[in-house]
């Protein structure tokens, strides 16, 4: 039982480190201190030991990055967190905003056919309800030819694709703006000087479009796949 409790927690510094790269340029002592809930130093203490395993290396003074080795065992890890989050979801009917806490507290803690008797069960999902792939039980990531939504043109049209934040007031306003991966959306002007970005969402077939508003800020959380 030791053993497997140090295996899991393990798995979820590694996981921490994975998504921290996938929402900063870098990974510092600070950055997953915050995503794990622990002081700069424990990070650091704890950083050590998988250094010297090879799950890590350092990436200048206070960052850190993913080993071949750290990242095949991170991405087992995110497996297991998203199909965890798409099983919440599409069998359980929890609302796609609130299950990022409730996966990262117990899905790193669940045996292997348990998490494929969930993927089987939720429709063997693609993507978790953010819209990130999720890796395949050998470790590979399908690609997604999106981009931020900051670096697209007015009159860009596209599917918003993926949720790059997994705080939960950011993605509760998100879903009440209408704002979920798969939705189409068009970038129909932008103001002058880090102005806000307006908007086309459309709320479904048939169902029209309405305009939404948003800070460049909260808009640096979204990609798109431009069509």
């Amino acid at each position: 039982m030791a053993a497997r409790e140090s295996s899991a927690l393990s798995a979820q510094f590694l996981k921490a480190v994975y998504l921290a790269e996938l929402e900063h340029p870098r990974v510092t002592l600070n950055v997953l201190g915050k995503a794990l809930g622990v002081t700069a130093p424990a990070v650091s203490r704890r950083a050590a030991r998988y250094i010297r395993r090879g799950y890590l290396a350092r990436d200048g003074a206070c960052g850190l990055a993913l080993t071949p080795k750290g990242e095949r065992v991170a991405l087992h890890a995110v497996r297991k967190h998203e199909v965890f989050e798409a099983f919440l979801v599409s069998v359980m009917g929890y609302p796609w905003y609130e299950v990022f806490t409730a996966a990262w507290r117990s899905a790193t803690y669940l045996p292997d056919e348990v998490i494929e008797r969930m993927f089987a069960r939720a429709g063997h999902p693609r993507c978790c309800p953010h819209g990130h792939p999720i890796p395949s039980p050998e470790g590979r990531i399908a690609a997604i030819l999106d981009r931020p939504l900051l670096s697209l043109s007015e009159g860009t049209t596209g599917a918003l694709s993926r949720i790059f934040t997994h705080d939960p007031g950011i993605l509760r306003y998100l879903d009440a703006l209408g704002l979920l991966p798969g939705r189409a959306i068009c970038l129909r002007c932008r103001a002058p000087f880090n102005g806000p970005l307006h908007l086309l969402v459309s709320d479904g077939p048939g169902r029209g479009e309405r305009e939404v508003v948003i800070s460049p800020e909260i808009a640096s959380f979204i990609h798109v796949q431009p069509t």
